[in-house]
C-alpha cells in the first residue's frame, strides 16, 4: 500500500503535437504520390496499344510509314490464323503458306502494297545500287517473317534479283515456309562451312519442298528469287553474328543481287538484328502490328537501332482492317479487298 507520494517533476505541455506528425506525413505522402505517378505513367504508355493509323506512328515514333500491309482475310480463315499462329505464337506451314502472294487469291491485291513499300524505301535511301535491308519487329508474333518473304515474293515479280535471307539463327521459319533443309545456311556461310552459291535455294527447291507447283509457275518472276536459309543453329548465336567475315560475303551478295533480305529476330527479344544491321544492312524495317504491342515498346525497338548508329528507315503497318486506317484511307482498303476477290 502507497502512503507517500510526490511529485519529480511537473508536467509541462509541448508547443505542437506530437502525433500525428504532419510533416514526416507529408513528406511520405508526397513521395508515394509521386511513385505512384510514375507507375501510372509507365503502366500507360507500356500498355498503350492505341497508336494504330498513319498519323498516329509518324507523330509519335518521328518516322516515316513505309507500307500499309491490309487485312484481307475473311473472318472466319482470320479466326484460324489467330489461333494456329498468334495464340500460340508460332505458325502452321499450310496457314503461312495460304497467305502467300503466290495464292491468287491474295496476289492482285496485297502485292501493291508490298510494290508501293518498295518504292518508299528505295526513296528513302535515295539509291538505285544493291540494297539490304533488315525486317523486324518489336516483339513475336507482329508478322515480320510474312512481311519479309512476301516481299521478297513481289520485289521478285517486279524484276528484282532478290535474295531472302533467314537471319533468325534462334527460332527459323523460312525453311518450314519453302519446305527446305535449314542448312547449309547463313551460319555456316558466316562461318566458312560453306559458300553462299551452294548454299542458296531456288524455284526448282520450292516445288520439291511442297510449294504447289501451278502458283508458282503462274507467279511471274519466281526465277529471281533466291533463299539463303538460317543453316546450322550455333550454340552461341551472338559470337557467330559478330563474324569478321560479314564485309566479303556482302560484297558478294551485292554484286550479285539487287535486293537483300534479312528476316531478324524481334528487336526487344534479343540483340541479334541489331548486329545485322550494323555489319550488313543498309537500313531496317520495323514490322509492326496494330494493337499488338505497346507503343513505348515499339519506340524502345527503334530507339536501339538508332543508338547503334544503325540507319532506322521506318515503320510497316501490318494486318490493318479499315476500320483502323481511318476514313481517309478506307478507300484503298476496299480496292484491296476487291482486288483479291477478282
Amino acid at each position: 500500500m502507497v502512503s507517500f507520494v510526490s511529485v519529480v517533476q511537473r508536467p509541462v505541455a509541448e508547443n505542437s503535437p506530437i502525433s500525428p506528425n504532419r510533416r514526416l506525413n507529408m513528406m511520405v505522402g508526397a513521395v508515394l504520390g509521386l511513385f505512384i505517378a510514375v507507375v501510372v505513367v509507365f503502366l500507360l504508355e507500356n500498355l498503350d496499344v492505341s497508336i494504330s493509323t498513319i498519323e498516329d506512328i509518324e507523330g509519335f515514333m518521328k518516322l516515316p510509314v513505309l507500307g500499309i500491309i491490309p487485312n484481307i482475310l475473311s473472318e472466319k480463315h482470320l479466326d484460324n490464323w489467330l489461333t494456329n499462329v498468334f495464340k500460340k505464337e508460332r505458325y502452321t506451314v499450310d496457314a503461312f503458306r495460304s497467305v502467300l502472294i503466290v495464292n491468287k487469291r491474295y496476289a492482285s491485291g496485297v502485292i501493291e502494297s508490298y510494290h508501293t513499300m518498295r518504292t518508299n524505301i528505295l526513296s528513302n535511301l535515295n539509291t538505285k545500287e544493291s540494297i539490304s535491308l533488315v525486317i523486324s519487329s518489336a516483339g513475336a508474333a507482329e508478322g515480320k517473317t510474312l512481311t519479309a518473304v512476301n516481299f521478297a515474293l513481289a520485289s521478285a515479280h517486279s524484276g528484282l534479283k532478290t535474295l531472302l535471307i533467314d537471319a533468325d539463327l534462334r527460332r527459323p521459319a523460312i525453311n518450314e515456309i519453302f519446305g527446305t533443309k535449314k542448312s547449309p545456311g547463313l551460319s555456316d556461310v558466316l562461318t566458312r562451312k560453306a559458300d553462299w552459291r551452294e548454299a542458296a535455294l531456288e524455284s526448282a527447291d520450292f516445288i520439291m519442298g511442297g510449294l504447289d507447283f501451278d502458283q508458282l509457275m503462274r507467279f511471274s518472276g519466281i526465277e529471281n528469287l533466291k533463299v539463303l536459309n538460317c543453316g546450322t543453329q550455333p550454340e552461341n548465336v551472338v559470337d557467330v553474328l559478330d563474324s569478321a567475315n560479314w564485309r566479303d560475303l556482302m560484297e558478294d551478295l551485292k554484286s550479285e543481287f539487287d535486293l537483300i533480305i534479312f528476316d531478324a529476330p524481334p528487336l526487344l527479344l534479343f540483340v541479334d538484328a541489331v548486329m545485322i544491321a550494323k555489319h550488313a544492312s543498309d537500313g531496317v524495317v520495323l514490322v509492326y502490328k496494330a494493337g499488338k504491342i505497346a507503343r513505348g515498346a515499339l519506340k524502345r525497338a527503334a530507339d536501339q537501332i538508332t543508338n547503334a548508329n544503325a540507319h532506322m528507315l521506318g515503320v510497316v503497318l501490318n494486318g490493318v482492317r479499315a476500320s483502323e486506317m481511318g476514313p481517309q484511307y478506307g478507300y484503298y482498303y476496299k480496292d484491296y479487298k476487291n482486288y483479291a476477290k477478282r
